[in-house]
């Protein structure tokens, strides 16, 4: 049996989507989510194009087709703008446990969506792996309240869900953008480049009209947050992004997204060690089921 490239590559952006929250909660306690938003997207596009460079002799792709190009841009946009958007204020509406449970429809709206706009189907083993992966996925974000629940619960939860769950619709769009802009060609560095380009024109452009750009640099540059940062950029939005473009460049959609989606139950350890989040028995019972359903979709590779 050949390598699964795509599937490894999905474990390797949860892998870096673990390690990246830590970090920006760290740095967030310094600087505010705001500004970290803004400054991950700024290094990992520096990241990209550095890296690109180096790869390709020149820092922005070319021979992409027009319609690829909008393609990209509207992954970019949807993808690491609007559905990080959304993600970030339904922590602030009904918090992080509930936003992340709601966010494991993403991979149920990328079977759906990579069946009708790429024609991808799955079989019923694939599917059983899917649902015990997000089965062991939401013991794991269930395993404790939040912290602030009752204040949370009181602010707005019928808005909270309904972004929660549009930012799971967005990033399974972004991806399936992603893919079909892809089409086969472009490196997925490349479509990283563009899709974090176009995020980061749109969000630093906001930024300007609304005269925070000057604040938002300034924090990069702040004592005890400038590392996290860096670090966090370069695990989540560089390396984890750009992983992602290679998972579904090689694995459908549906599986790619769901193995992607683990990272809640490889942050376990990290919380426990940095932000102090014990987890008791149903934590680790679901990252058990987790672990199992992810093993079923890699054992049952053609």
């Amino acid at each position: 049996m050949s390598l699964p490239i795509g599937e490894m590559a999905a474990l390797a952006t949860a892998i870096c989507w673990s390690i990246t929250p830590v970090l920006f909660t760290l740095a967030g306690q310094k600087i505010g989510a705001i500004n970290v938003n803004r400054v991950r997207i700024l290094l990992a596009l520096l990241f990209m194009l550095i890296t690109h460079w180096l790869l390709f002799n020149t820092p922005l792709p070319s021979g992409i087709s027009l319609e690829n190009l909008v393609l990209l841009c509207l992954s970019g946009i949807i993808g690491l703008v609007i559905g990080d958007s959304m993600m970030y204020q339904s922590y602030l509406d009904i918090g992080p446990r509930k936003t992340l449970l709601l966010l494991t429809l993403a991979p149920v709206f990328s079977i759906v969506l990579a069946w009708i706009f790429l024609g991808e189907t799955l079989n019923l083993i694939q599917i059983l792996g899917i649902l015990v992966t997000l089965s062991g996925i939401g013991l794991v974000i269930l395993r404790q309240p939040d912290n602030n629940q009752k204040t949370l619960h009181n602010s707005k939860p019928f808005r909270g869900v309904l972004l929660a769950s549009g930012a799971a619709l967005s990033q399974a769009a972004g991806l399936i953008l992603a893919k079909l802009g892809m089409n086969g060609d472009a490196s997925p560095l490349s479509v990283s480049v563009i899709r974090m380009l176009a995020a980061f024109i749109v969000i630093w452009t906001i930024a300007v009209v609304r005269k925070q750009a000057v604040v938002s640099i300034r924090s990069l540059f702040q004592r005890n947050s400038s590392m996290k940062l860096i670090a966090g950029s370069f695990f989540g939005p560089f390396a984890g992004v750009t992983l992602s473009m290679i998972a579904i460049n090689y694995a459908p959609v549906g599986i790619a997204s769901t193995l992607m989606s683990i990272s809640p139950v490889l942050l376990i350890p990290l919380s426990a060690y940095y932000l102090n989040d014990k987890s008791g028995i149903r934590g680790i019972s679901g990252a058990a089921l987790a672990v199992a359903g992810a093993a079923i979709l890699l054992i049952n590779l053609k």
